[in-house]
């Protein structure tokens, strides 16, 4: 698909070139937690850098394994292998810098992200023990692409800056796929320390790659030494693995195999597969790059006009955000589309072939003769049968309807992001993957996030950075109420209206089903006992157990047609969605300040978020009820 440069000139951050063509991003993320007091640094940084070799070319073979499965050339998904460091001395830094040393044109690229416990300036004075130290702290951080801040201010004693590093420690574990550890192997109380770490990862399903290191000794740690550890039950003793023996072919088997038994964490090499086979079918839908490129065109020249009023940087920052997230809103609803349809196409066809083969059925039993041509409604028969049974063997509507389900709500959370990211970028994220863990209903969260959580939710390499103030808070106030609220209660207006005619139609449909077939069941027995026994008679007879048979199987398969579509569900839920809206609205309305503006947008975002996950339960057919 071609990559239309939409974002205007001198947008942008980091330096990366635009890809506002709205496939998805795929990273496996790595995080660090080791000690700070490492004898053979060299040796630690040797190890860490064949493990990061290693993963390469383990994600490669699993994506190439996908690639031969689908037909055409490998897709297009933009790859990156991220590092999670607080840049701390010792391990965290030279895993770090073994990280962003590793680049070498394999098609991954490095994003180093640096979590740090408080502000970094003061993290710098207090963390670091010399200038060299401070030094090699700024190197690091200049190659970062991400720096986020947990806490605003600096620990006032020991407890509060043990505790600033434990939630280090758990965001980590929180947006990682892996935790690589460099590490003595003895476990510790001490929150926030290597030891803790590891036994929380492992506690919660992270995989550690630990790389043994002496502490104050001159043992070396070697590539041989390195274990992959995995614990399927909190508390119990970890299964350790030779990371050597695993890293050729069987490393992936060992995971898939954890991540099914753990069902607590992405697993992220069946996420790479996801994402590639996403962008696959995105880039098959020949018009959809002409798609991309005028909408991405309608929505850039909106905001533009609605923010006519800013200065130019903040024109352009805000622009080249909108046409970013746009792109990938166009996608995302052009799949949820188009899987949708053929979701709609299976159950359909689904019904009608067991209509068929029962109509065939009774068609056989009550109107033809014995043997001769006859015989071959039965062969037709069993052919109806059969497709259905591929049908559910191969659990192909599942398989759509899955699909359907991950790209709508794509879709949805990247509209939020649409209009979010202009107002507080990290309002737009949420803490990041947070929104992303609420899919089995308002209250109670998943451990595990979607395969595509951190590809809609996290920071991308290149998201342009946009800095609003006061003077921006008319023109965002405005577009929000117009291009936002109103265009959400204007299409869940349109939805209330369409399920409640749809409901309304499949409740007479069935009704009138069943009294036709009740009312062919009535003539039937007043033929049984008042109607000369006639061969003409009898065919009357038969024509009408013929027309019973069928219309009973016709109700049926209406009947549970409307109970899988549930209108009447998706009517109710649009109508609460409503109030919710407009009572955000009016407070918005009622805001005199950008501040203001920003405390309201995590509440319209639960609530545009919410919607999209009690959609999702009410596909998956599970219990979700809107918040009071």
């Amino acid at each position: 698909m071609p990559r239309p440069d939409l974002r205007p000139p001198g947008a942008g951050g980091g330096g990366a070139p635009p890809r506002p063509d709205g496939l998805l991003e795929y990273s496996c993320r790595i995080a660090v937690t080791g000690h700070r007091d490492i004898t053979d640094a060299p040796a630690v940084h040797a190890a860490a850098s064949g493990v990061i070799a290693g993963l390469t070319a383990l994600l490669d073979s699993a994506r190439h394994e996908e690639t031969g499965r689908q037909r055409g050339a490998g897709a297009p998904t933009p790859l990156a292998l991220r590092c999670l460091s607080a840049l701390a001395e010792g391990a965290d830094r030279i895993v770090a810098d073994a990280f962003v040393a590793s680049s070498r044109g394999d098609g991954w690229r490095r994003q180093l992200w640096v979590p740090l416990p408080y502000a970094q300036a003061e993290y710098r004075a207090l963390d670091c023990a010399s200038d060299a130290s401070r030094q090699e702290f700024d190197a690091l951080a200049a190659r970062a692409m991400h720096i986020q801040t947990l806490h605003t201010h600096a620990p006032a004693d020991a407890r509060e800056r043990d505790s600033a590093y434990a939630d280090v420690g758990r965001h980590l574990l929180r947006h990682c796929d892996l935790l690589l550890a460099v590490w003595d192997g003895a476990r510790s109380d001490l929150s926030g320390g290597s030891g803790w770490t590891v036994e929380l990862a492992l506690d919660v399903g992270v995989p550690v790659i630990w790389i043994p290191v002496a502490r104050g000794a001159d043992a070396k740690p070697d590539g041989s030494s390195v274990s992959l550890l995995l614990r399927d039950q909190p508390g119990a003793d970890p299964i350790v693995h030779p990371w050597a023996e695993l890293v050729d072919d069987g490393v992936a088997t060992v995971l898939h195999e954890h991540f099914g038994r753990t069902r607590n964490r992405r697993d992220f090499l069946e996420a790479l597969r996801m994402t590639d086979r996403y962008n696959r079918v995105a880039q098959r839908r020949p018009r959809l790059s002409v798609l991309v490129t005028d909408t991405v065109s309608r929505s850039v020249a909106e905001v533009a006009r609605a923010s006519a009023s800013a200065d130019e940087n903040t024109r352009q920052s805000v622009c080249a955000a909108v046409a970013l997230v746009s792109a990938k809103l166009t996608v995302a609803d052009v799949l949820a589309g188009r899987f949708e349809r053929l979701t709609r196409r299976f159950d359909y066809s689904a019904y009608a072939l067991a209509v068929i083969a029962v109509g065939l059925g009774a068609l056989e039993i009550t109107l033809l003769p014995r043997g001769g041509w006859p015989r071959l409604i039965g062969v037709g028969e069993a052919a109806a049968l059969l497709t259905l049974l591929v049908i559910v063997v191969g659990d192909f509507r599942q398989k759509l309807h899955e699909r359907w389900a991950d790209a709508r709500a794509i879709a949805e959370h990247l509209r939020t992001r649409t209009y979010t990211c202009i107002v507080s970028q990290s309002a737009a994220r949420q803490a990041e993957l947070e929104g992303l863990v609420r899919m089995r209903s308002w209250t109670a969260e998943l451990d595990i996030a979607p395969w595509f959580a951190p590809a809609v939710e996290e920071p991308w390499e290149d998201e342009p950075t946009v800095a609003v103030n006061e003077t921006d808070f008319g023109w965002i106030k405005e577009y929000l109420l117009e291009g936002w609220l109103a265009d959400q209660r204007r299409y869940h207006r349109r939805a209330s209206t369409r399920h409640e005619r749809r409901d309304r139609i499949y409740y007479l449909a069935v009704r009138i089903i069943f009294a036709i077939t009740l009312a062919i069941v009535l003539v039937r027995v007043a033929f049984a006992f008042g109607a000369p026994s006639t061969s003409g008679w009898r065919l009357a007879a038969d024509s009408l157990a013929f027309a019973g048979i069928v219309l009973t199987s016709v109700g049926s398969a209406v009947n549970s047609l409307a109970a899988r579509f549930d209108h009447g569900r998706h009517h109710r839920r649009s109508i609460a969605i409503l109030a919710e809206v407009a009572r955000i609205q009016k407070q918005m309305s009622s805001a005199r300040t950008l501040s203001a503006l920003q405390e309201l947008v995590p509440d319209l975002r639960r609530v545009m978020l919410g919607e999209a996950t009690e959609w999702l339960e009410a596909m998956y057919g599970q219990t979700a009820e809107l918040p009071t």
